[in-house]
């Protein structure tokens, strides 16, 4: 029996494609087998395809370019600094 895994992280969602495209699945059975464990609207087949071809060309990292979202202003030498 299936569970359904609610909130993924979004390293999760794309460590299970870069792992089912290693295994040689393509990327609209990647979408459909995804979407039975993460629901419908986990992420749009057109995302999966993006992170596909993104492994298909050699990308091994699997976290977000970070582009989106507010900036960290923590940096080494402030976390010392409250320590």
């Amino acid at each position: 029996m299936l569970r359904k895994i609610e909130s993924p992280a979004k390293c999760e969602l794309s460590s299970v494609i870069r792992f089912l495209h290693a295994e040689g699945s393509n990327a609209a059975e990647i979408h459909r087998r995804m979407s039975k464990v993460y629901g419908e609207t986990f992420m749009s087949d057109s995302k999966v395809r993006k992170w596909f071809r993104n492994f298909d060309a050699g990308r091994t990292d699997v976290h977000d370019a970070g582009c989106h979202g507010r900036k960290p202003v923590s940096t080494d030498d402030l976390i010392q600094r409250v320590d």
